[in-house]
């Protein structure tokens, strides 16, 4: 029982909960943009597709792997907000500045085109 309460105590920390709850939450949000997706373009389906969604390759649903590439858009947009977040950290060196504001951005930018170009592929 303590090995248990212990190991509960360490996966508890913020320091790992945090990232756990992101991840989670980034999973979530996937699932919930596929069910969007059905709700905006297959409504009356919606009712017998949305129980199923998962990693079955149909039309109508979301795939495993359009799954992990819109995750993969996702985590690069928090990551992007990150770099721009924590950015302050470098305000002392201007160029060391300039390079973490144009990284951020740029990865912000191509994670929402991956995002857009997945949407514009499934919508044909």
């Amino acid at each position: 029982m303590p090995r248990v309460a212990a190991t509960l105590e360490k996966l508890l920390d913020p320091a790992v909960l945090s990232p756990l709850l992101v991840v989670a939450g980034l999973i979530f949000l996937c699932g919930l943009n596929n069910i969007l997706y059905t709700l905006a373009h297959n409504p009356r389906e919606a009712p017998r597709i949305i129980p199923r969604i998962g990693p079955v390759p149909s039309r109508n649903l979301q795939s495993f792997s359009e799954l992990a590439i819109s995750l993969m858009g996702y985590l690069m947009i928090v990551g992007g907000c990150y770099i721009l977040y924590t950015s302050g950290r470098y305000a002392h060196r201007r160029s060391a500045l300039t390079y973490v504001l144009v990284a951020g951005v740029v990865l912000i930018a191509l994670a929402a085109l991956l995002l857009m170009s997945l949407y514009a592929q499934k919508v044909g």
